[in-house]
């Protein structure tokens, strides 16, 4: 049946609170993983330079100030240009990276 326990707890923290409480959590790991997420998809869509400004931005976002947005995006650009020199993609002979974008991507997007 109904917890009577969780019952009681309604009327003292109303719907409200419990919908508030959520939130605040959700905003607390937006604003840890922003960063970091940018970068990761501003590195698969414009490699380096694009991870540095997704980490920008995904600063911004978190609620950095401007002057350490600035640091994460650079951050972001160095660790993006480190990791575009290894992995599946490292190889830039046409041949070998077709092959390669099929076993990322699992779809061959070259033609």
């Amino acid at each position: 049946m109904i917890n009577e326990q969780f019952l009681e707890t309604i009327p003292r923290y109303g719907i409200g609170g419990l919908v508030g409480k959520f939130f605040k959590s959700v905003k607390k790991v937006v604003k840890k993983v922003a960063p970091i997420v940018g970068g990761g998809i501003g590195f698969m869509i414009g490699g380096a330079a694009g991870a540095g400004i997704g980490a920008g931005i995904g600063g911004l976002v978190a609620g950095q100030k401007p002057e350490k947005a600035l640091q994460t995006a650079m951050l972001g650009y160095g660790i993006g240009s480190v990791a575009a020199t290894w992995g599946p993609l490292s190889n830039t002979q046409e041949q070998d990276l077709d092959l390669q974008v099929q076993w990322v991507w699992g779809i061959n997007i070259m033609y």
